[in-house]
């Protein structure tokens, strides 16, 4: 790090040398606008990169100054940057894309998908613009259609396709910050509606939680239950979790494994943006239906995916399931659907669903 520093440290200064001396190059101010921003210096880079995007409007201009201002987040300027040099420009699909984005985290999403679908006119493979579209879609409340423009980011999956993922190394990365994300703790809240929307007269005295995480949920939870079981298979995650206190008991491992070890039974499982990761959930299903109590409650989110196919695999390691495929493994287990609602989940759409165990 230290010898990476005193590499930006050298090469602004001879960037600063040079303009000096010719201050009006803009090959100087625009390396000079990189350098700052690479090393994090934002606010000093701006003023650059504006000139050099003014004095020269291309794309690549352009979208060096559109990612300072995002990283800012300074999103109505790049509305309005890209208001103005869009007549200069035109249709650029990398700039529609970070256009596009912008409203949507300024919520203007009838503006978003405007811009978007001109991006998937030109391409209607874009990756960036049909995950925020389907993303400001649910945000509208248009839930069927931000389904239909999710799934055109998948391919149905083939059970003979093995899945590695190091979730281990990941979320011993993430876990520092994991609670600063407001994305995390919606997860918790819209878990713990599902289960009151199921449960009105009483939230559940046992809880079994799938991919527990930094132990949000149990702060969440209106109640503390007699009996608060997590599962997760990272320890950098676990060790979060039991500073909380609030946990009966904290399992490490592989989800389905952990769960096969379980005889007690509970009164819900709950589960939000953790079976995403998962290709076939039939012994997802098996175990939780075994381990619930008569009239216990299996409350999970999923990504989803069109009636057309079972499983499509959206990212490496990353999978949405149908409502069908959900539907029919609880057939196969013994559950009845309660409700699959279409809300927003990891960015973009999700399935939030619960299920219940006949009492």
């Amino acid at each position: 790090m230290h010898a990476v520093r005193g590499e930006y440290e050298t090469a602004l200064s001879l960037l600063r040398q040079l303009h000096a001396f010719i201050p009006d190059d803009i090959q100087v101010m625009r390396a000079l606008g990189i350098v700052l921003a690479n090393s994090g210096d934002h606010e000093a880079a701006l003023p650059f990169l504006h000139q050099v995007a003014q004095r020269q409007c291309t794309p690549d201009n352009v979208m060096g100054l559109i990612k300072v201002l995002g990283a800012m987040r300074r999103f109505p300027d790049i509305d309005h940057v890209c208001s103005v040099v869009w007549p200069h420009i035109g249709d650029e699909l990398a700039f529609l894309g970070e256009w596009g984005y912008a409203n949507l985290l300024m919520e203007r999403f009838d503006r978003a998908l405007e811009i978007l679908g001109k991006a998937l006119a030109l391409d209607p493979h874009f990756r960036p613009a049909l995950h925020n579209g389907a993303s400001a879609l649910v945000r509208s409340g248009r839930g069927e259609e931000a389904v239909s423009m999710y799934s055109r980011l998948g391919r149905a999956w083939a059970s003979t396709e093995a899945v590695a993922r190091d979730f281990v190394g990941e979320y011993a990365a993430l876990s520092q910050s994991y609670d600063d994300n407001p994305l995390h703790h919606y997860f918790s809240a819209r878990l713990v509606r599902l289960v009151q929307d199921a449960r009105p007269e009483a939230m559940p005295d046992s809880v079994l939680e799938l991919g527990c995480g930094s132990g949000l949920l149990s702060q969440a939870l209106p109640q503390k239950p007699d009996r608060l079981v997590g599962i997760d298979i990272s320890p950098d995650m676990l060790a979060r979790a039991r500073t909380r206190g609030a946990y009966s008991s904290l399992l490490c491992g592989d989800l389905v494994e952990v769960m096969a070890g379980l005889e007690e039974p509970f009164d819900a499982v709950m589960s939000a943006g953790v079976l995403c990761y998962l290709p076939d959930l039939r012994k997802v299903f098996a175990n939780v239906a075994r381990l619930l109590s008569p009239g216990g409650v299996f409350a999970f989110s999923v990504d989803p995916v069109g009636d057309d196919m079972e499983i499509a695999e959206m990212e490496p390691g990353e999978f949405a399931h149908s409502r069908p495929y959900l539907r029919a493994l609880a057939a196969e287990t013994g559950l009845t659907e309660i409700r699959i609602d279409i809300d927003l989940h990891r960015g973009a759409p999700g399935f939030w669903c619960s299920f219940g165990k006949a009492g």
